[in-house]
């Protein structure tokens, strides 16, 4: 919950109802105002706070203003015990809500690996989804470590389920071509890998570039990946390990268990391959410009030193159809009554 609140937000989402004054009868100082804290934080989350300071105090204050209690009171409630265990039984059954189970933790751990990590994996977002999951249910979450420690779990299932349902089922011989790529090679600048070739990209348009381009191209079809190897994959999960698979070396990939390997490296060559498509194209048609350039510089030339020496007539028609293109609001007139 955030700890900033507005005067406006305050009386939206702080102000005690009708009914929840009902449940204040017989309370008292600290007691009275610590179960109406708790009461109005448990109606906005759906869950009770860690601990005191992670009720905001902007929302402690309205709340104590509203009883014409001293925010003070709010030091006094405890935090354990008889009473506190009451006032949480007593909240949770006005909203109609129970404690999360270990079965409740399981099936929210199958949903978050079934339904949501597979476009989705920051930590933040994947909390409160957890949290808005529990709250739809009418189930009070267990506390925001037990819910962290589901998530990487959730996590770790979902990958490995991931990881054996694409690298876990290649076979020897496409093992082998990925595991090759990774292998050291020496050059002419040390140690090098077919994979970092790949991963490189070509220079400046032309001929050089295009053979280069086509190379890698070549290199990434030769693997042979399956054509419908991703089509049931969710763009954002491919797309996520396509991105873990650039920014890791050759000696870190090395290093992961083979599922997890070939799959980071088949997400790559499958972005790859569409990349160095696109990247082809373009310097196919860069180069083709720069050289249509030249040509019709050469022609030009060519052309226009022809035409100068040729009879009067004919030098006039050059300079207009020049003028033509390289002032085409100017008046042509003056081209051919005033040039030599």
């Amino acid at each position: 919950m955030k700890l900033n609140w507005k005067r406006k937000e305050l009386k939206q989402r702080w102000t005690l109802s009708a009914e929840e004054w009902k449940l204040l009868k017989n309370k008292t100082g600290p007691t009275r105002l610590g179960f109406a804290v708790l009461m109005k934080y448990f109606h906005i989350t759906g869950r009770f706070p860690d601990g005191p300071r992670e009720v905001p105090r902007d929302g402690i204050r309205f709340v104590a203003d509203q009883l014409e209690l001293s925010i003070k009171e709010w030091r006094e409630y405890p935090w354990s015990g008889r009473v506190t265990t009451y006032h949480r039984n007593e909240i949770r059954e006005f909203f109609s809500f129970r404690k999360a189970s270990l079965h409740d933790a399981k099936a929210i751990q199958r949903w978050l690996t079934a339904d949501l990590l597979n476009n989705e994996h920051r930590p933040d977002r994947l909390q409160e989804a957890v949290l808005e999951r529990y709250r739809h249910l009418h189930i009070e979450p267990p506390t925001m470590d037990q819910i962290n420690r589901m998530i990487q779990s959730a996590i770790a299932d979902h990958e490995m389920r991931f990881c054996n349902s694409i690298g876990g089922n290649f076979n020897a011989r496409m093992t082998d071509r990925m595991n090759k790529l990774l292998q050291l090679q020496p050059s002419a600048d040390g140690e090098w890998t077919a994979w970092q070739n790949i991963k490189s990209d070509p220079g400046k348009a032309g001929l050089e570039s295009i053979k280069e381009a086509v190379a890698r191209l070549n290199s990434v079809r030769d693997i042979g990946l399956p054509a419908e190897l991703f089509k049931a994959v969710h763009p954002k999960l491919l797309e996520r390990y396509a991105k873990r698979a650039t920014v890791e070396e050759p000696f870190e990939l090395r290093r992961h268990m083979a599922p997890l390997r070939l799959t980071l490296m088949a997400t790559f060559l499958h972005r790859r391959e569409e990349e160095l498509t696109d990247h082809l194209v373009d310097l196919l048609v860069e180069t083709v410009h720069k050289m249509g350039k030249k040509a019709e510089k050469r022609i030009d030339d060519s052309l226009g030193d022809a035409l100068q020496k040729a009879p009067s007539k004919m030098a006039k028609l050059y300079r207009i159809a020049k003028a033509s293109v390289e002032a085409p609001q100017g008046v042509v007139e003056e081209v051919i009554c005033f040039s030599p």
